[in-house]
């Protein structure tokens, strides 16, 4: 089965949007769902558990951000944009930071 992208990135801005008034593991799979308004089992058709998907939302971010824009805009302009996604989103990653080491290890094999 095709994965789709769109709903994907739906799941993802749930679990951010969840993220800026709860804590990591006061979230679950039927919270983040709920608040995509969409079947709960379809979760499981993309992501495993929350981990994976929280995997997901790093590589999928930061490939969006650098990878897919760097020929357009350059090295200067990709950090701006990098470091105002970061601002616009430092509640999620500062809850993250102090939970997910594997955070840490992606963001530095990005740089």
């Amino acid at each position: 089965m095709k994965k789709s992208i769109i709903t994907q990135k739906i799941i993802a801005k749930a679990f951010k949007d969840l993220m800026q008034s709860n804590a990591y593991h006061q979230i679950s799979v039927s919270d983040i769902m709920q608040t995509a308004k969409i079947r709960r089992q379809t979760f499981y058709n993309y992501f495993q558990n929350q981990e994976e998907l929280l995997s997901w939302i790093f590589e999928n971010d930061f490939a969006e951000l650098i990878n897919d824009n760097l020929d357009y805009y350059g090295w200067q302009n990709e950090l701006l944009l990098l470091l105002r996604y970061l601002d616009e989103n430092q509640i999620f990653y500062q809850k993250i930071f102090v939970i997910d080491k594997n955070f840490e290890h992606f963001f530095l094999i990005q740089w």
